[in-house]
């Protein structure tokens, strides 16, 4: 009777949140990951549309010493983006009501989670990796491949001569 009571009061709760206009929240072990891997130098969306909660959502990064604790980085309401911490201002930016990442950098790699501002219960957690961009890379796989080559014809001329 109890069991059957409890998931009628999570059903009625989930299906209030929905009614209310805004998804159903997770507690914090339950909350789902989202990984990113993104070019450094590049931009790209991470939620693309956020216009579908009509609270106070808050953007935060988990402190890599202590995964228990966040450090507010951003406000996020009604599609307009406020800034807890300076040096994230130039890194994110709401684009066609959602959230984006812009000129990546290391400094950009963690966790972060977003939440709603009031009860900070969990939305979505989000793993961010920033790549070396495809121009390091690229660079990188020409400096090998020269040496390469010229081993290569060294090793073809010297079995030829003898």
């Amino acid at each position: 009777m109890a069991k059957t009571l409890a998931g009628r009061a999570l059903l009625v709760g989930t299906i209030g949140a929905l009614v209310a206009g805004f998804p159903p929240t997770a507690a914090p072990a339950r909350c789902p990951v989202v990984n990113f891997s993104i070019p450094e130098g590049s931009s790209e969306m991470i939620m693309p549309n956020m216009s579908d909660y009509h609270s106070a959502l808050l953007f935060s990064k988990v402190n890599q010493s202590s995964s228990s604790s966040c450090q507010r980085i951003l406000n996020i309401k009604n599609c307009t983006l406020n800034s807890y911490l300076s040096q994230y201002t130039a890194h994110f930016s709401i684009s066609e009501c959602g959230l984006k990442v812009m000129n990546a950098s290391r400094f950009l790699i963690g966790e972060y989670h977003l939440s709603y501002q009031l009860s900070e219960d969990c939305l979505q957690r989000i793993s961010l990796d920033v790549t070396a961009s495809a121009f390091k890379r690229a660079r990188y796989g020409v400096l090998v491949a020269v040496p390469l080559v010229v081993v290569v014809v060294v090793v073809v001329m010297l079995i030829a001569c003898c």
